[in-house]
């Protein structure tokens, strides 16, 4: 019973640690929109940040609809337009090397590289829905072995 206890509170960290992680991304996205004063900038802001770890839905909200409403908005202003991928790729490198491996690294006990690796090689498995899962399918697999090596 105290195996599946340590998964649940495993679980748990991990949804609270992507809650965290979301809600930065909105800011960065909400502050980048919103200096380059992208139309609707409140709602791509939020809903990039947001629905982040739904496949594709971050890549939507914040590029493909921003950079759409940019466009239409402004005749396709070339600044405006590298603006909102420039703030779509700081945004995504700072949240894919330093605040999930961190983040969620610190809250599920293991190494930010461990992290890291795990959501390469669920990528190359499992896809998009790998990389959402694979730090916790990690922090559950150093559970069991924690509890295989104490038996």
């Amino acid at each position: 019973m105290s195996f599946l206890r340590e998964v649940a509170r495993t679980l748990s960290l991990y949804v609270r640690g992507q809650i965290r992680i979301m809600s930065i991304l909105a800011v960065l996205y909400l502050t980048g929109f919103a200096l380059l004063g992208v139309p609707l900038w409140p709602v791509w802001g939020l809903l990039g940040g947001l629905l982040h770890p739904v496949p594709f839905c971050g890549v939507i909200f914040g590029l493909v609809l921003p950079l759409l409403a940019s466009w239409l908005d402004g005749g396709g202003e070339l600044w405006r337009i590298l603006g909102v991928t420039g703030v779509f790729v700081a945004v995504q490198t700072l949240e894919g090397f330093v605040l999930t491996p961190r983040i969620l690294g610190t809250r599920l006990g293991i190494g930010p590289m461990t992290v890291f690796l795990a959501a390469l090689i669920g990528g190359a498995f499992f896809g998009p829905l790998g990389v959402l899962f694979a730090a916790p399918a990690a922090a559950i697999a150093a559970l069991a072995w924690k509890f295989v090596k104490r038996s």
